[in-house]
């Protein structure tokens, strides 16, 4: 299951949350089949209810509504569309409001979609809608075994009468998000199987593995998992939970396969979410750890409070929130042995079979990152060309335009693949202040980073002037390539 979220002024990662004017929502979507080859997407809108605005409707009730476009195209070819009014349940008062779902179906052949999310809150007068774009495949081979999408759930219940979140029985609530905290205990996963009968025959036996795996290393995670014993048939399913009560913070994927009776794997599928579990890393790896055990780690050579505190907060760029939350606690006490604990910590939940290469390889990024976006007055980890660099790696393309005409200096940086699903994602840095090396981030089309269709216009306000914030380019001056340069990167 993926996710896109949606922001009017700022956009929050790999899920990520979106506000726009107030509003706060989320979409996820997931991809399936039919038993006669036919692909579907449907779509999970949830509104966090607290942030829309409620007014009396026709029956004296407090109610919101959210106009919703959702398009499917490819190029400039519209596949599928809907535009809507998802309605709030009718309240009395304000107070406590709740959150309120949707979900809608697509049916869509095989191939690549570029999917538009708009959202709009009515009873918000003047409001602007905000919208999201995000790439889409749908691709289920009838020849061979494949896997729907991922779709992590929040509940579920045997269904008394089917409705439109009945699947198989049961009635099943989307978890709409990608993030576990403290108090959830469980991740409950629901997924279908195509294509075991045509592909591995009649009768035939498979297991489908599912186990958890640390999102940085791969390493699979044993005793997050279990099994699900099948028999071929035109759509098997992949419906259980795994308990997550004591699995640390940091960043997985739930991962599954299938299995054939040779033991070979025949399809693969994986979806990322972040856990956070501040309780049981601070008891036990934290509060527990003595001086003497840490004698024998590589956090025991530092023994200076700034210089720990420098390499904890140069995790920010891959640490999660609460993370960095936790990490900024430590440093305040000035407490060495507080801070080594910290830093172990880290780099044991992100790579646990060997923290200390984990640190090393890390922080030889770090001083690259120094060495080039750092400046007099900020660290180039705290860059934003900084961030992305240590976030996602070295760019498949770096174009650097410090010298073009009635431009700010500017940066074009494009990744070929972005994690394990993103492809051809661009990043555009700008240095409004000229002499900082300072390029701030001015637009992505990354999920969860920041996106302004305006950016080609604010690259240009060195030469021209414009009010009009519904014109999303201006006619290039002489030698520009900014566009282009984006568009089509070498």
């Amino acid at each position: 299951m993926k996710r896109i979220a949606f922001a009017t002024f700022l956009l929050f990662l790999f899920f990520t949350e979106a506000k726009s004017n107030g509003l706060s929502a989320l979409l996820t979507y997931c991809t399936f089949s039919t038993p006669d080859n036919k692909p579907y997407a449907e779509t999970y809108i949830s509104v966090l209810g607290n942030t829309a605005i409620f007014k009396k409707n026709s029956s004296g009730k407090m109610q919101a509504c959210i106009e919703i476009g959702i398009t499917f195209s490819q190029g400039k070819t519209i596949k599928a569309y809907k535009k809507y009014k998802l309605l709030s349940p009718e309240v009395t008062d304000t107070v406590n409001v709740p959150n309120f779902i949707d979900q809608q179906r697509f049916n869509l052949d095989t191939g690549e979609y570029m999917l538009e999310l708009t959202i709009l809150d009515n009873n918000l007068r003047g409001a602007k809608p905000f919208s999201k774009k995000e790439a889409i495949k749908i691709d289920f081979p009838a020849e061979t075994v494949s896997i729907s999408g991922i779709e992590l759930l929040e509940s579920y219940k045997k269904a008394e009468t089917p409705g439109v979140l009945t699947k198989n029985g049961y009635d099943i609530v989307p978890y709409i998000a990608n993030f576990y905290p403290q108090n959830m205990d469980k991740v409950i996963f629901y997924a279908e199987i195509y294509h075991t009968l045509k592909s591995l025959g009649e009768n035939a036996d498979f297991i489908v593995l599912y186990y958890l795996e640390n999102y940085e290393t791969a390493q699979k995670l044993d005793e997050f998992g279990g099994h699900i014993r099948a028999n071929s048939k035109e759509v098997n399913v992949a419906f259980s939970e795994i308990p997550i009560a004591l699995l640390p913070s940091g960043s997985y994927n739930l991962v599954l396969e299938v299995h054939d009776k040779l033991n070979k794997i025949v399809a693969y599928k994986k979806t990322y979410f972040q856990r956070i579990n501040s309780a049981k890393v601070n008891a036990d790896a934290v509060n527990n750890a003595s001086e003497n055990n840490l004698q024998n780690t590589f956090v025991s050579r530092f023994k200076k409070a700034d210089s720990l505190a420098e390499y904890i907060r140069s995790t920010r760029p891959i640490a999660s929130e609460i993370e960095n939350s936790l990490a900024e606690s430590d440093i305040k006490t000035k407490n060495v042995l507080t801070m080594q604990k910290r830093l172990l910590m880290f780099w044991s939940n992100h790579y646990p079979k060997d923290p200390e290469a984990g640190f090393v390889r890390y922080n030889e990024q770090v001083m690259a990152v120094q060495h080039s976006f750092g400046t007099r007055i900020m660290p180039g980890y705290n860059t934003d060309r900084g961030r992305i660099y240590l976030k996602y790696g070295e760019p498949s393309v770096r174009n650097v335009m410090d010298k073009e005409p009635g431009s700010y200096p500017y940066e074009i940086w494009t990744y070929y693949k972005l994690g394990d699903s993103q492809t051809n994602r661009k990043f555009v840095f700008y240095d409004p202040d000229l002499a900082t090396n300072n390029y701030r981030l001015i637009h992505s089309d990354a999920i969860g980073e920041v996106y302004d269709a305006n950016w080609s216009m604010k690259l240009k306000q060195r030469s021209t002037q414009s009010n009009n914030f519904d014109v999303e380019q201006t006619p290039d001056p002489y030698g520009s390539n900014a566009v282009d340069d984006f568009n089509h990167p070498k």
